[in-house]
């Protein structure tokens, strides 16, 4: 969201996914089953040379289903 907005982050995220089409109810069943730990090695894992240490050195997508899968694109 832009600045001066009276939105939190997470109420800015729901609306960007209310506007891509999705219910409040298709909302609340986004879960993610992977710890952050694993999320961040799987992301690693995918990215392969696109990451250096912290650096991203390509860009890449994060794809993130609404069964909680993880997908490097």
């Amino acid at each position: 969201m832009g600045k001066g907005t009276f939105l939190t982050e997470t109420q800015a995220r729901v609306l960007e996914f209310r506007m891509k089409g999705l219910t409040q109810a298709e909302i609340a069943r986004i879960r993610v089953k992977l710890s952050t730990l694993d999320v961040i090695s799987k992301i690693r894992e995918g990215a392969g040379d696109k990451l250096y240490g912290r650096s991203v050195t390509q860009s890449f997508d994060v794809v993130l289903t609404s069964k909680g899968e993880l997908f490097i694109t």
